[in-house]
């Protein structure tokens, strides 16, 4: 499976394509996050634990990223209304 890279050629698969909407392409990485997580659960269950941590790292990565923007585009936000109505 080819997830890597910041551009969405490896989400054609899940029917995005280089025009879709933002909603369109997080829905897609959310998904893939599901996929990731599934297929960590698989490998628990065969116990090949190398590729358990090789997924389960796949995970964290994109929640970490994910998480980073969250809270970029919070502090954005607030930043914005708090200069925009003041203290």
């Amino acid at each position: 499976m080819h997830v890597k890279g910041m551009d969405v050629s490896h989400l054609k698969a899940f029917g995005v394509k280089e025009t879709s909407s933002p909603q369109d392409i997080a829905s897609a990485r959310a998904l893939l996050i599901v996929c990731y997580n599934n297929l960590c659960a698989c490998h628990v269950k065969n116990q090949n634990w190398k590729r358990v941590i090789e997924t389960a790292n796949e995970v964290f990565i994109y929640l970490f990223i994910y998480l980073l923007i969250s809270l970029f585009l919070y502090f954005f936000i607030y930043v914005l209304i708090i200069s925009f109505f003041g203290k």
